[in-house]
């Protein structure tokens, strides 16, 4: 009997034990969960392939900005006319929809001005599941007095969270930093217009939107590009950035001296299928601004000044002449059949070169040149025909009106494979300068005396090549 009386005790003893660790267990658990209950979580999570729109309201702006995704890109909805940086809205985007907190700073706060959400930085999310109506809402509020983060929100409760400095920095983004730095965000091979002003002249007007698709002088002069030197300035132009945005929509021009622009740029292309057309003005040089010499400029269609520094703004200040190729007539040996060069008043000179590349038959006039069978002698040929065909203008004379019957002073004759002849006249503008003529044409191009007579040229070639005709003889 004794014995069965101490098992019932050992077994009240040992429930009452089992009960005690239980209770403990629970409090110590339930400490636990108050201790971290303001411990950072995930606060949004998102699918970012399920976003079709975001929005960003910052006090000063309210923009809007959706997902096209045929073309992998955010474009503009709503707001000021800029062009999109898309790489930081796509940030905003990112960060958003994967969002942690650090901590929970405050349990349905009453007073959430005190953290900054009295003006907060608000940004939506909206997605293909939850429809127009229902966006992801978080609001953005100060820093903290360390610098180490953000106060954050959402609209589900008042519940007042730390998110990252980095997101808060990101979310907060102005309307300057979602703008494209650079001027015209494309590729070499996509642009297909170009056209400066200075002075209200049209200085150069170049395209290739013609049958042929390679660019082309529109004005001032119709000659031949240097197809080269203007894809070295797309690519100058593609890469151009701006300094910094100053002011959109600015009531006063005149105080960075935009109301009167010395130069104005004019730019089409695309950008995949999308049209692009820019309009630039550039003003007054910026005050102050020293190593990075810099100037005012203006983007035409969307009224916003900016600042960009001389050396960026270089393609601004091209001359026609950088754009042309730099020959009288351009011509490869393959396509002629002769040459026939005159000069008289400052050197006499008939002679015509015969030629047959296929065969590599040559003759000046009547000597035919691999019948002395001179390898020098064929060389010095080359050469002399070389100074002919590369044959460079010097400048530009638009202006000037000559006489179209004035006798010139030199012509070349090009005669081509299939019977086309082009001819060039030069006729004098001074004892050292000719305008150019191609086909009775003025061409408003200038030639100096000395291309025709300094080293490598017309005649010193053509005397070398009669000496060595003399030699092999």
């Amino acid at each position: 009997m004794k014995q069965f009386r101490w098992i019932l005790i050992l077994g009240a003893a040992a429930v009452l034990l089992t009960v005690i660790f239980l209770i403990v267990d629970r409090r110590a658990e339930q400490k636990e969960k108050i201790a971290h209950i303001g411990d950072g979580k995930q606060l949004i999570d998102i699918d970012p392939d399920d976003v079709t729109r975001m929005s960003i309201d910052n006090g000063d702006d309210h923009l809007v900005f959706d997902w096209n995704s045929s073309t992998g890109e955010w474009e503009l909805a709503e707001g000021d006319n800029f062009t999109v940086n898309i790489y930081a809205v796509n940030a905003v985007c990112t960060y958003f929809c994967m969002l942690q907190t650090q901590k929970t700073v405050a349990f349905d706060c009453k007073d959430t001005s005190v953290y900054g959400f009295d003006d907060p930085v608000t940004l939506k999310i909206y997605t293909e599941s939850k429809g127009a109506d229902h966006p992801y809402t978080l609001l953005v509020g100060d820093s903290t007095p360390t610098y180490d983060a953000f106060y954050a929100m959402t609209d589900e409760s008042n519940d007042v969270y730390t998110i990252d400095y980095e997101s808060g920095l990101v979310f907060c983004s102005d309307k300057d930093l979602l703008k494209n730095q650079y001027l015209f965000d494309t590729t070499v091979s996509q642009v297909s217009y170009f056209k400066v002003e200075r002075g209200g002249k049209t200085v150069a007007e170049i395209s290739k939107e013609g049958a042929s698709g390679l660019w082309e002088m529109k004005y001032p002069v119709d000659y031949e590009v240097n197809r080269v030197k203007i894809e070295d300035l797309m690519s100058v132009i593609v890469r151009t950035t701006v300094s910094a945005f100053v002011e959109d929509h600015p009531s006063d021009l005149k105080q960075y001296g935009l109301d009167n622009p010395h130069t104005k740029v004019w730019l089409r292309g695309t950008s995949g299928s999308k049209q692009m057309n820019l309009e630039l003005w550039f003003g007054n040089d910026v005050e102050g601004s020293t190593s990075d010499h810099e100037m005012y400029a203006y983007i035409a269609d969307s009224e916003q000044v900016f600042t960009i520094t001389a050396a960026a703004a270089g393609f601004a200040s091209v001359e026609t002449a950088e754009l042309l190729l730099n020959y009288c007539h351009s011509v490869l040996m393959n396509e002629l059949k002769s040459v026939e060069v005159t000069l008289s008043g400052f050197y006499d000179l008939h002679e015509t070169l015969t030629l047959d590349t296929e065969n590599k038959q040559y003759a000046l006039d009547d000597i035919d040149i691999d019948a002395l069978h001179s390898e020098e002698v064929s060389t010095l040929f080359e050469n002399h025909f070389r100074a002919i065909s590369y044959l460079p203008f010097t400048d530009l004379a638009l202006d000037d009106k000559p006489d179209p019957e004035a006798e010139p002073t030199a012509s070349i004759v090009y005669t081509y494979l299939d019977g086309k002849k082009v001819t060039l006249e030069f006729v004098p503008k001074s004892d050292t300068e000719f305008y150019l003529f191609k086909d009775g044409k003025y061409t408003g191009l200038l030639t100096r005396l000395n291309q025709f007579t300094k080293p490598s040229c017309i005649i010193p070639t053509y005397e070398a090549l009669q000496e060595g005709i003399r030699q092999a003889a």
